[in-house]
């Protein structure tokens, strides 16, 4: 497959966005925390103030520590210290900030409102440039392997870039806007080989082929539209192989989670959530998800309970725990060293409350 180099280095050819240090002030005491009751599935154990954060918060990455939120309408990407629970700094310049990847040494960020991805030094947060992938820049991800890759939706395709600013000269024509998209594995590989992909438009998930980036399978869903995010769960029954996939797929209409086999596409189980989904994950076990909805704000926790027969799968509500309203992003931290799951949900500011990040332990 062609590839175009873009007029990007990174020794900083372009203008870096603003940096902006917060000014000095106290730092913003943690908001008191509501004890969560017992049987609900998540404790919410701390926010983080986002003062001067205004509008819409989108996804949002983590690594080292620091938590990389992407502020859409304030146009901004907000680093978080989750040690210390506290603002870090404020990197404005992003119009339209939408999705965020953390691709070996480098954070990167899209903006829908120039088409552009944005990147930083992980560490220092220092700009290493910026490069134009196409109009409505939004999702971002980076696998494992390689790590100085990352995969972009922008426009109607999803494009191969990397950290050094190559942008694939043809990317899946996906025939309209993708929005939510993961990685799907084979056999023993780390490095991902394809990826699937929501189309709302068409009511679609589509099966991208990462070796040309052609489209391999299209499932068309059943009574259920406005597929936004969507989650990939791959079962290794013997410690090393993959042998069941589960694609889940997180629809508006109506308020739902499709869960679909991932080798034929057919529907095995559909749950019910929250509206305005806009996150959902499922844990490393592969028995937990977690639906993050803005609407009213909340997190529905589901368990699986069954084994994985086609039309014998169940997932059980285990508990909706309100959040704030708009909270519909969020990000699902895997047990580190001891410490239990953790869920980031980010809420914007509403009237007199400023924005934060709240941070809920799975218990």
């Amino acid at each position: 497959m062609p590839l175009h180099v873009t007029a990007f280095a990174l020794a900083t050819l372009f203008a870096a966005p603003a940096l902006q240090d917060r000014p000095t002030q106290p730092k913003p005491r943690e908001r008191s925390v509501a004890p969560t009751p017992a049987s609900q599935p998540l404790e919410l154990i701390g926010t983080v103030p986002l003062p001067g954060v205004q509008g819409r918060l989108d996804h949002m990455a983590c690594a080292e520590g620091r938590a990389f939120l992407a502020a859409h309408d304030h146009g901004s990407l907000e680093v978080i210290d989750l040690k210390a629970r506290s603002t870090v700094r404020s990197i404005g310049g992003l119009p339209e900030a939408q999705g965020v990847a953390v691709a070996g040494a480098m954070v990167l960020v899209t903006s829908g409102g120039d088409g552009k991805v944005h990147a930083f030094e992980a560490a220092t947060l220092n700009s290493r440039g910026e490069f134009s992938v196409g109009a409505d820049a939004d999702n971002i991800h980076a696998p494992r392997l390689p790590v100085d890759v990352a995969f972009v939706a922008a426009g109607d395709s999803i494009r191969r870039i990397t950290t050094a600013g190559i942008v694939s000269e043809n990317g899946a024509a996906l025939g309209s806007h993708p929005e939510g998209f993961a990685f799907l594995h084979r056999g023993l590989e780390i490095a991902p080989s394809r990826i699937v992909a929501n189309v709302p438009a068409t009511r679609e998930v589509k099966v991208i082929d990462l070796k040309d980036l052609s489209v391999e399978f299209t499932w068309k869903l059943e009574d259920a539209s406005a597929n936004f995010p969507i989650a990939v769960q791959e079962i290794r029954t013997d410690g090393a192989h993959i042998d069941r996939v589960r694609i889940f797929v997180g629809c508006r209409k109506p308020a739902s989670v499709v869960i679909l086999d991932g080798l034929s596409g057919a529907q095995v189980a559909r749950v019910s959530c929250g509206a305005d989904v806009d996150d959902l994950f499922v844990d490393s076990a592969g028995r937990l998800l977690a639906v993050c909805g803005g609407d009213g704000g909340s997190v529905d926790v589901f368990v699986h309970e069954s084994d994985l027969s086609p039309g014998r799968e169940r997932w059980a509500r285990a508990g909706r725990i309100a959040t704030l309203p708009g909270a519909r992003t969020g990000l699902l931290l895997p047990p580190v060293q001891g410490a239990k799951a953790r869920l980031l949900v980010a809420a914007p500011a509403r009237g007199d409350r400023a924005a934060e990040l709240r941070i809920y332990e799975v218990k």
